[in-house]
């Protein structure tokens, strides 16, 4: 149970974290996958298989959390 609440907690707020992040420098969307192929590779070694539940559910709030951030906005200094 510990277990599982550190993955929820922590992982999800990486994964929002790190959507905001690559939406607000520029960065290409793929990036996004690193973070849950990662996670996958640890549950499938380490884990239970029910938390490849997870592993979707941490790449769709990096992809809702890239939606949702606006880019940063570029200064033209003339």
């Amino acid at each position: 149970m510990r277990m599982g609440t550190l993955f929820i907690g922590f992982n999800s707020l990486f994964a929002l974290g790190s959507g905001v992040y690559l939406r607000k420098t520029r960065q290409p969307w793929y990036l996004m996958l690193v973070f849950p192929i990662l996670f996958l590779g640890m549950v499938y070694w380490r884990y239970a298989r029910y938390n490849y539940a997870l592993v979707i559910a941490y790449l769709l709030m990096a992809y809702v959390a890239y939606g949702l951030a606006k880019p940063h906005e570029m200064q033209n200094n003339k």
